[in-house]
């Protein structure tokens, strides 16, 4: 943990033998960051789970969904990103919370930007009763019998993902807290391109009245 990792720096820092002062204050430095991080994403976790029946205090808009995932794009920063949109979505307008949906692009986005090698893939669909947005990296991928625990809070399943990934396992949390919130569903699979296939079922079902 940050703060085990602190307490070890500092333990060095007193030792008269210690040379290298310089890397472990920016060490100490580079954990206050990770604790920071953290705090932030368990907050937002918590604000997550008692807003679920508060939508009253998110206004709602109607949004297009293509022009939603090509502005979501920007979140990979280590990774080439490419946007398909299949020749079968006709009407993307979609009335939403933009706010929860945000959480929920951009956390996957940055799922495979932080796990993949370097090639994101988000996929628009249509269908008759839903879009579905597939983000897609390719990394090591997930076993199949993992795929779920990925949701689960502080998950790391570092023996089947980038071992210098980084990040507490809270991202995909986050993400999946908001969907529920925005009435959503996520899923995990195999990707195309190696990595993995993370998916989000979005129902059309009473767009006109705004409600999920």
């Amino acid at each position: 943990t940050p703060l085990s990792r602190i307490q070890m720096a500092c333990d060095l820092l007193r030792r008269v033998d210690t040379k290298n002062h310089h890397q472990l204050l920016n060490d100490i430095d580079d954990y206050i960051e990770d604790i920071s991080a953290l705090t932030t994403d368990i907050l937002q976790l918590s604000k997550l789970a008692s807003q679920q029946d508060s939508k009253e205090l998110f206004p709602l808009q109607t949004v297009s969904l293509k022009a939603f995932c090509r502005c979501r794009l920007n979140m990979a920063v280590n990774s080439q990103t490419k946007l398909n949109i299949d020749q079968q979505v006709v009407n993307d307008a979609i009335i939403l919370q933009p706010s929860f949906a945000k959480l929920v692009v951009d956390n996957l986005i940055k799922n495979a930007d932080r796990y993949g090698n370097g090639l994101i893939e988000v996929t628009l669909s249509e269908f008759d009763a839903c879009w579905k947005i597939n983000v897609e990296d390719n990394g090591q991928g997930i076993p199949a019998g993992k795929r779920e625990e990925i949701f689960y809070a502080f998950a790391r399943l570092d023996q089947s993902r980038n071992l210098n990934g980084g990040g507490f396992g809270l991202g995909l949390t986050i993400a999946n807290r908001a969907a529920k919130n925005l009435g959503w569903t996520l899923s995990v699979d195999g990707s195309h391109l190696g990595g993995t296939r993370l998916s989000i079922f979005i129902p059309k079902n009473d767009q006109r009245k705004g409600t999920h």
